[in-house]
């Protein structure tokens, strides 16, 4: 397409201006004489627009933070902000954009962010991706009301331990759990269980929890509710 008798890569070649940028300038609804006679904004222009030092914002959970001061710069002279959670003092660095797009990366670790239970502390799921997982779902099925196992764990006064509520202690436990093995765990071929030592236990815990594989999880899910079931009948 031609404006004024030129295709943008002609008006690009005589102005500087990226051809991206006079297309995305036009779609806006600029003529052709204003896409090119608009400055492009300099960094330290752009940086006043989004002037964020000493402001107070929320991250996606609510949690406020203030942003302190100008922490760095990468290679790239990307400025990051020293964050600071007025709640816990949990300090992180992020960008202009993650500050006020309130991206994944600005979040208070050690407020409850999983299920608004579950806090992270300091572990992250890229390191540990399956025991994440394993760890969700105990914090899931406790707590979480629209969870499809909630009604048969946490409908039924099923708790998660204080300690376990933080994913960098369930870490640190995690290998002490009888029945560990890292390598099925990777597999999927274990879950986490509270019913094999002490089918009477409410409580998911270093004491009380197990490795089991899925078919020992059945068999035993099975006997739970043979059980269940054989009581009401005594009862009725």
């Amino acid at each position: 397409m031609k404006y004024n008798g030129k295709t943008l890569a002609d008006w690009s070649r005589e102005t500087g201006i990226n051809p991206a940028t006079l297309s995305y300038r036009i779609k806006k609804g600029m003529t052709i004489d204003e896409a090119i006679s608009t400055p492009i904004a300099k960094p330290c222009e752009a940086a006043k627009k989004h002037d964020v030092l000493g402001k107070i914002f929320t991250d996606r959970f609510g949690n406020e933070f203030i942003v302190k001061e100008l922490s760095f710069r990468d290679k790239y002279s990307v400025a990051y902000y020293k964050c600071v959670f007025v709640k816990t003092g949990t300090e992180v660095e992020a960008t202009v954009n993650q500050i006020i797009g309130q991206s994944s990366h600005v979040f208070d670790r050690y407020s409850p962010s999983v299920h608004n239970v579950g806090i992270m502390g300091n572990a992250y799921i890229k390191d540990n991706p399956k025991a994440f997982d394993v760890w969700r779902a105990m914090i899931a099925r406790c707590y979480n009301l629209k969870n499809p196992s909630y009604k048969t764990y946490g409908g039924k006064g099923v708790k998660v331990c204080e300690r376990w509520k933080r994913f960098d202690y369930f870490l640190e436990d995690i290998k002490e759990i009888k029945g560990y093995d890292q390598e099925k765990i990777n597999k999927g071929l274990l879950v986490l269980d509270k019913d094999m030592i002490n089918r009477a236990a409410l409580l998911y815990s270093p004491e009380t929890c197990c490795f089991i594989t899925r078919s020992e999880n059945t068999q035993e899910s099975a006997k739970r509710t043979w059980k269940e079931r054989k009581s009401l009948t005594t009862i009725l």
